[in-house]
C-alpha cells in the first residue's frame, strides 16, 4: 500500500490536514459494528415454592446476579442470555431474620393477569394458576406470627380468667349454690376461643376479603333476625337465643363493619384518593357513612345505646385510618353523637342514667346508683397494692355481677393501684403492637382489618374502665379478655387470630 492510501486509512492527508477537508464530497465514514445481543428467551412460569426450616430454593429464571466488573488478567463471563423478570414488589421488607421465610408471589413478564371483576372468572384464575406467578401480584414474605402480641393476648386471658374465678363465686355459692357455676362455662369458653384462634391464625387473611360481602350480609340479617326473634334482657333487646347458643349479634357486627370497611376502601382506594373533591368525599366518606349508619341504626332499635356508640365509634376509626376527607368525616360524627343524644334524651330508662351520673343527689344511693357506688367503693379499698387475690369484700354481695361489666373494680381492690396500671400496660402494650402491625401490613385491606380490630379492644377497654370510675354512665361494656362471656370471648379470639394471620405478612422484625 502506498503512502496516499496510508492517509486515507487514517483519515489524514499529507499536509496534515483531514482527509474530509481535502475531499468534501467523500463519504461519511460510518461506525464500527458491533455484534447485536440476543433476545432474552421468554422466561418459564415460577412455581411457588414453600419449603419450612430452611431457605427456599428459587429457581434460576427468578432472580438475575449482577455481572462482576471486568479486570485486566481476568476471563469475562459468558454473555448467555437470561430471562427476563420482572418484580412486582411495591416496597422492600424489612429484614426478618428468619430463615424460614418464603417468598409466596413473585410476577413473571409476559404472563395474563387477573380479571378484576367476576368471582367466577377470579376462582377460575386461582384454580388453574395456583402454582404461576402473575403480573400485578404483591410481592410478601410469611413468616412467624408476632410473638409480642400472641404473648400479650395469653397474658391477658390467663388474667381474665383468674379474675372471673376469683370474682364470681361468692355470687355463684350464694344464688346457685355452686362456686363454679361460671368460671366452667368460662374455662370451656377459653379453650373453644384458643382453637378457633391457632385455626384462624394460620389461615391466609386474603380468604376474608373473598367473603367480605357474605360476613357483612349475614351480620345485617342477625341484626334484623333480634328485631323479630330477640329476647329481652332487662330493658334491651340484644339477644338471638337459638336454643343450642345464646349470643348478641352485635359482637359479630362489630367484625362484619371492619371487614366491610377495609374491603370497600381496598376495592375503590383510587377513588377515595382521587384528587378530585367531590369524587374523593362521596367515595371516602358518603358511601361507608351511610352504611355505617344503617348497621347503628339497627343496634339502636334494639335499646343498646352503648352498642351504637362503640360501633359508631369503630367504624369512624377505620374511615378515619383509610385517608378519607376529615372536614366530611368529622362533620358526620358530630351530627351523628348529637342524633343519638338526642335519641337518648328520650328513652326513659337511658335519661334516668344520664340524670343519675350527672345529678347523683338526686337519687336513692340504694337504687340507681347502688352498682357504681359499690364499685368505686371497691376500687378505693384495693390501696396501693391491693388486698390480694380472692380477698375483696365487695364481690360478696354488694357489686351486682361483679364478674361481668365492673370486674375491673375487684381487679382493682384485689391488685391495688399498682397491679391496676400493670394490667392497663397491657392493654396498651396490645394497642401499640396491633399499630404496627397495621402500618406495616402489605396491603390495604390487611391493614384497615387490623387497625378496625385493634380499635375495638381499645374502644371498649376505655368505656369500660370509664364507667366503673364513674367518668361516663353506667352502661354495658365489657372489658375484653375480663369480662364473663362466651360468644363475645370466642369472637374477640377469632378476631385475634385475624391480626396474627396478618402479622405472618407484616413487613416487620418478628
Amino acid at each position: 500500500m502506498d503512502n496516499n492510501n496510508i492517509r486515507r486509512a487514517s483519515n489524514m492527508s499529507a499536509d496534515g490536514l483531514s482527509y474530509r477537508e481535502n475531499n468534501p464530497s467523500a463519504p461519511t465514514p460510518r461506525a464500527p459494528l458491533s455484534r447485536r445481543p440476543e433476545p432474552p428467551s421468554e422466561a418459564p412460569p415460577l412455581e411457588q415454592r414453600h419449603i419450612r426450616g430452611r431457605k427456599p430454593v428459587m429457581p434460576q429464571q427468578e432472580t438475575v446476579a449482577p455481572e462482576p466488573p471486568v479486570r485486566e488478567g481476568k476471563s469475562r463471563p459468558s454473555d448467555k442470555p437470561r430471562p427476563e423478570v420482572k418484580a412486582a414488589r411495591t416496597r422492600q421488607p424489612e429484614k426478618s431474620g428468619r430463615e424460614d421465610a418464603t417468598v409466596a408471589r413473585t410476577a413473571v413478564a409476559g404472563a395474563p393477569s387477573m380479571p378484576k371483576q367476576g368471582l367466577m372468572e377470579r376462582l377460575k384464575y386461582r384454580v388453574e394458576n395456583k402454582d404461576v406467578v402473575r403480573p400485578g401480584d404483591i410481592v410478601r414474605e410469611r413468616g412467624g406470627v408476632d410473638r409480642g402480641i400472641l404473648i400479650l393476648v395469653c397474658l391477658l386471658l390467663m388474667l381474665g380468667t383468674v379474675m372471673v374465678w376469683t370474682a364470681s363465686y361468692a355470687e355463684a355459692l350464694s344464688r346457685h349454690g355452686d362456686s363454679l357455676r361460671f368460671i366452667r362455662p368460662q374455662i370451656t369458653f377459653v379453650i373453644l376461643g384458643l382453637v378457633v384462634m391457632f385455626v384462624v391464625m394460620h389461615i391466609d387473611y386474603r380468604l376474608i376479603k373473598v367473603f367480605a360481602w357474605p360476613i357483612f350480609g349475614v351480620s345485617v340479617a342477625l341484626l334484623i333476625a333480634v328485631l323479630l326473634f330477640g329476647a329481652a334482657r332487662g330493658q334491651a333487646m340484644r339477644w338471638l337465643d337459638l336454643g343450642f347458643i345464646r349470643f348478641q349479634p352485635s359482637e359479630v357486627m362489630k367484625l362484619g363493619i371492619v371487614v366491610f370497611l377495609a374491603n370497600y376502601y381496598h376495592n375503590y382506594n383510587k377513588r377515595v384518593n382521587s384528587k378530585k373533591f367531590w369524587e374523593s368525599s362521596v367515595y371516602g366518606v358518603f358511601i361507608p357513612t351511610f352504611a355505617l349508619g344503617v348497621v347503628c341504626v339497627l343496634i339502636m332499635a334494639q335499646n343498646h345505646f352503648s352498642g351504637t356508640i362503640i360501633m359508631m365509634m369503630i367504624g369512624v376509626f377505620v374511615i378515619w385510618g383509610s385517608g378519607a376527607k376529615k372536614f366530611w368525616l368529622i362533620s358526620a360524627a358530630v351530627v351523628a353523637l348529637t342524633g343519638i343524644v338526642v335519641i337518648i334524651m328520650t328513652v326513659p330508662y337511658a335519661r334516668v342514667r344520664v340524670d343519675a351520673w350527672l345529678f347523683p343527689e338526686r337519687f336513692e344511693i340504694t337504687a340507681e346508683l347502688w352498682q357504681s357506688h359499690q364499685g368505686r367503693l371497691a376500687i378505693g379499698s384495693g390501696g396501693l397494692f391491693g388486698v390480694g387475690i380472692g380477698n375483696s369484700r365487695q364481690k360478696h354481695m354488694f357489686v351486682p355481677e361483679p364478674h361481668n361489666d365492673f370486674i375491673f373494680t375487684i381487679i382493682a381492690e384485689e391488685l391495688g393501684f399498682v397491679g391496676s396500671i400493670l394490667i392497663l400496660g397491657l392493654y396498651l402494650a396490645f394497642i401499640w403492637r396491633g399499630l404496627i402491625i397495621a402500618r406495616k401490613a402489605p396491603c390495604t385491606f390487611s391493614s384497615l382489618l387490623v387497625y378496625g380490630i385493634v380499635s375495638k379492644v381499645a374502644i371498649q377497654t376505655l368505656l369500660n374502665i370509664a364507667v366503673v370510675t364513674g367518668v361516663a354512665p353506667n352502661t354495658g361494656v365489657s372489658l375484653p379478655f375480663a369480662s364473663f362471656g362466651g360468644s363475645a370471648l370466642v369472637m374477640l379470639l377469632a378476631e385475634m387470630g385475624i391480626i396474627l394471620s396478618v402479622s405472618r405478612y407484616s413487613y416487620q422484625n418478628k
